[in-house]
Protein backbone atom coordinates (compact mmCIF):
# COMPACT_ATOMS: atom_id res chain seq x y z
CA UNK A 1 0.00 0.00 0.00
CA UNK A 2 1.05 3.48 -0.53
CA UNK A 3 1.88 6.13 2.19
CA UNK A 4 -2.33 7.16 1.72
CA UNK A 5 -3.67 4.04 1.91
CA UNK A 6 -4.87 3.15 -1.27
CA UNK A 7 -4.13 0.25 -2.75
CA UNK A 8 -0.88 0.42 -5.14
CA UNK A 9 -2.67 -1.19 -7.54
CA UNK A 10 -5.13 1.94 -7.63
CA UNK A 11 -2.17 4.30 -8.02
CA UNK A 12 -1.60 5.73 -11.09
CA UNK A 13 1.71 7.19 -11.71
CA UNK A 14 1.41 10.82 -13.05
CA UNK A 15 4.07 9.68 -15.79
CA UNK A 16 1.88 7.17 -16.90
CA UNK A 17 -0.96 9.48 -18.38
CA UNK A 18 -0.90 11.60 -20.85
CA UNK A 19 -2.82 14.91 -20.39
CA UNK A 20 -4.52 17.12 -23.37
CA UNK A 21 -4.58 20.31 -21.80
CA UNK A 22 -5.90 22.05 -24.49
CA UNK A 23 -9.04 19.66 -24.79
CA UNK A 24 -10.64 20.60 -21.49
CA UNK A 25 -14.25 18.35 -20.95
CA UNK A 26 -15.60 20.39 -18.25
CA UNK A 27 -15.00 21.53 -14.95
CA UNK A 28 -16.12 22.29 -11.09
CA UNK A 29 -15.24 23.46 -7.34
CA UNK A 30 -12.33 21.11 -7.56
CA UNK A 31 -10.27 21.47 -10.85
CA UNK A 32 -10.85 20.49 -14.27
CA UNK A 33 -11.39 17.41 -16.56
CA UNK A 34 -8.91 16.81 -19.60
CA UNK A 35 -9.03 14.28 -22.20
CA UNK A 36 -5.81 11.91 -21.92
CA UNK A 37 -4.09 8.36 -22.45
CA UNK A 38 -3.19 6.12 -20.42
CA UNK A 39 -1.87 2.79 -21.72
CA UNK A 40 -3.37 2.91 -25.05
CA UNK A 41 -6.90 3.73 -23.59
CA UNK A 42 -8.84 7.30 -24.35
CA UNK A 43 -9.32 8.59 -20.58
CA UNK A 44 -10.57 11.37 -18.81
CA UNK A 45 -8.13 13.20 -16.35
CA UNK A 46 -9.19 15.51 -13.38
CA UNK A 47 -6.80 17.79 -12.54
CA UNK A 48 -7.37 19.03 -9.00
CA UNK A 49 -6.77 23.14 -8.87
CA UNK A 50 -6.02 23.14 -4.81
CA UNK A 51 -6.34 20.74 -1.58
CA UNK A 52 -3.65 18.44 -2.00
CA UNK A 53 0.14 19.32 -1.36
CA UNK A 54 2.11 19.31 -4.81
CA UNK A 55 3.95 15.89 -3.50
CA UNK A 56 0.48 14.19 -3.06
CA UNK A 57 -1.21 14.06 -6.66
CA UNK A 58 -3.13 10.83 -7.84
CA UNK A 59 -5.25 10.44 -10.79
CA UNK A 60 -9.03 9.57 -9.89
Amino acid sequence: MSSTNIPDTFVIPPLEVNIDFGAGLGGGGFGTVYQGHLRGHLVAVKVLEKGLPPKSWCLL
